[in-house]
């Protein structure tokens, strides 16, 4: 056992604080007398602070367990815990609440609202949560993460009027805008080119060391995958790598 280890054994409060936890969790899908199942008996822990990814082939499970991550979907059986919360037992009224402000998500084809500019989308989630502040607040932080993530320049352009790597730079800074305790990132860079995903790559680990946030990335990209501190893998509902 490292010394890190004895310390925390020793004192509790410096263990690593799970944030998300599955405990032996399925998913299975009924289709009239036939069953399938997606996942297949999966623990994982993810501890605050991670920047971890899961990998597998097509059809893996990989998606699956990350909609179950955010509450997008349930587990047919098993434990969910979410920063110490047995999800099980919350309303679904509180898990719009917990996905709104806790989570932000990330995906392949950016999902943007096309009548509306770079500024407006980012601002969007906040507006929805109505506790993230004064309209000048919200306008302000939208103002700097989209700074931040190299689109100062461009607040004011529609979606149809940037490319997709500023897209997605959009909707990085919209899964920042309620300061969420996890990103979820489902192939962010699935729908790029190989330039355009290394620069959301070194964007993603920016974020995370500046935020100290926990990220969880799905992921057919080997590179995006190598470059993460946990790897995990998945194959045919099972996790092969913890």
């Amino acid at each position: 056992m490292s010394n890190i280890d004895k310390t925390a054994v020793r004192n509790p409060q410096l263990a690593p604080q799970a944030m998300l936890e599955v405990q032996n969790i399925w998913k299975t899908y009924r289709m009239g007398k036939k069953s399938l199942d997606v996942l297949k008996d999966i623990s994982l822990v993810i501890h605050k602070g991670e920047f971890i990814s899961i990998s597998g082939p097509s059809g893996a499970g990989k998606s699956t367990l990350l909609h179950i991550l955010g509450l997008l979907d349930e587990p047919s059986r098993g434990v969910y815990s979410f920063n110490g919360e047995h999800i099980h037992s919350v309303n679904n009224r509180k898990k719009a609440v917990i996905r709104n402000k806790s989570i932000g998500f990330i995906f392949q084809f950016f999902y943007l609202l096309p009548e509306f500019t770079a500024f407006e989308n980012v601002m969007m989630p906040a507006l929805i949560a109505k506790s993230g502040g004064s309209a000048k607040e919200i306008e302000q932080r939208a103002g700097d993460l989209l700074t931040k993530v190299g689109l100062g320049q461009r607040l004011k352009h529609r979606p149809q009027e940037l490319s997709g790597g500023e897209q997605q730079r959009v909707a990085i800074a919209r899964a920042l805008i309620n300061q969420p305790d996890v990103i979820l990132a489902d192939e962010p860079t699935g729908n790029l080119d190989t330039e355009t995903g290394r620069e959301i790559q070194d964007l993603l680990q920016l974020l995370h060391h500046e935020l100290s946030l926990t990220v969880v990335v799905v992921t057919h990209n080997d590179h995006l995958a190598s470059i993460c501190p946990r790897h995990v893998t998945m194959f045919d509902g099972h996790l092969k790598t913890v």
